[in-house]
């Protein structure tokens, strides 16, 4: 198991059978009687402390695979909301070329009738002078020749924007496919999510039902032990006082012991945070808001960064911690505090729900808690990194390519 699920359990699986060979005193054989009764009980309920230890072993297996699955499955809707983002920014910049060729298309057309219509003034003004005929014939010449050209030059421009409004088109097209795969992903994605939540829930549930069983059988198996050892004192006292032999020799029973599962984050998290400065992902896809140092609403310098992230998104542990606060504080709201060794903190807080709980140690990746849905815009996480208590900037943690925007 991840945390040595070292059971320790240290009794004896065969004991010495206690031999009692006079029938002359009824007590005696009736306490023989009652220490097989013992022995066997003892017998049994080992058994059953091993299965239950088997047991326990294999759902904390399949619990470790199933949060290894929550992992994988959150690095993949990272990737689905980071693609979904450039999908849409490449929809608004479409949109945007769109509304440029309509009204360049617009400002040509009303250009194209003012010069018509001047032009056509200019001939009825030619036609009504007492000018020459031949300078009214150059005056018509160079009015066509001007007609033509600037018609000519909107043709041009027309023919360009058929051209790139086609472009447009096609790539509006293919964003508009890739927004519905990544919506199918989506869809895919919140089932499995669904399917792996339920199974860590009742797999989780049957781990711990294994364990408070194996305690109760523990805890029943020193009974027993106990009660054989008084008997096993008994009768070799009575054996001392009487005809009956003394008992052969036989091992001390050691007292039950079930180890402790609490480990220190030294002993959880096998390498140094401090190491892995510049190569923390993330914990939500989104874009940064407010930075470290910033001046906040009230005048004071903000002690974290503010990452405005799409509704419903999921929050994951950047590094392997253990979680040593969870719920509601002051005004951040719902609050996450996770340590990750040698004097490290890492505070969330904006979540709509947590999915941690106090004392439960996380893996890096692993998904803590969803972003809400509010009305009155995008939510926003809160992220602070602590160093002995003392609050640093966490941006140079974060990989590089997610340091300005994520997604």
């Amino acid at each position: 198991m991840r945390h040595g699920l070292a059971f320790g359990l240290c009794v004896a699986t065969a004991f010495a059978q206690v031999t009692i060979t006079s029938t002359t005193n009824a007590d005696q054989r009736g306490l023989n009687a009652q220490l097989r009764s013992i022995e066997t009980a003892l017998t049994e309920s080992l058994d059953r402390i091993k299965s239950l230890e088997s047991l326990a072993s294999g759902l904390e297996l399949e619990v470790e695979a199933l949060e290894e699955g929550m992992v994988v499955h959150a690095r993949a809707e990272r990737e689905r909301n980071a693609r979904l983002a450039e999908v849409e920014q490449r929809l608004a910049a479409l949109d945007r070329e769109t509304r440029l060729l309509d009204a360049e298309e617009e400002q040509d057309r009303s250009q194209l009738s003012a010069t018509l219509g001047a032009l056509a003034m200019l001939e009825r003004q030619q036609f009504g002078t007492e000018d020459s005929e031949s300078t009214s014939l150059i005056a018509i010449a160079r009015s066509s020749a001007i007609c033509a050209a600037t018609t000519n030059a909107l043709l041009q421009k027309a023919n360009q924007r058929r051209v790139e409004k086609k472009r447009i088109s096609y790539e509006l097209e293919q964003a508009t496919k890739n927004k519905e795969i990544l919506a199918h992903v989506a869809s895919a994605l919140t089932s499995d999510q669904a399917r792996i939540n339920a199974l860590l829930v009742r797999k989780s549930a049957a781990r711990q039902n294994a364990l408070a069983e194996h305690e109760r059988a523990s805890a029943k198996t020193k009974k027993l032990a106990a009660e054989a050892n008084d008997l096993r004192g008994l009768l070799e006292k009575l054996a001392r006082s009487g005809p009956l032999p003394p008992p052969p020799p036989r091992k001390p029973v050691p007292p039950l012991k079930l180890a402790s599962n609490s480990q220190s984050a030294s002993q959880f998290i096998g390498n140094s945070f401090a190491a892995a400065r510049g190569s923390l992902p993330m914990p939500v896809v989104g874009s940064l808001s407010s930075g470290f140092g910033d001046t906040m609403a009230g005048g004071e310098r903000s002690k974290g960064i503010t990452v405005e992230t799409a509704p419903g998104a999921r929050v994951i542990t950047p590094y392997d911690g253990q979680v040593v606060f969870v719920g509601p504080f002051r005004a951040y709201g719902q609050l996450l505090i996770i340590q990750h060794g040698e004097g490290y903190h890492m505070v969330l807080a904006g979540f709509s729900r947590i999915d941690s709980v106090l004392g439960q140690w996380l893996l890096a990746g692993e998904p803590v808690g969803v972003m809400g849905h509010p009305a009155d815009g995008k939510p926003t996480l809160y992220i602070e990194l602590r160093r002995s208590g003392v609050p640093i900037n966490p941006v140079p943690w974060l990989t590089s390519n997610e340091r300005k925007v994520s997604g």
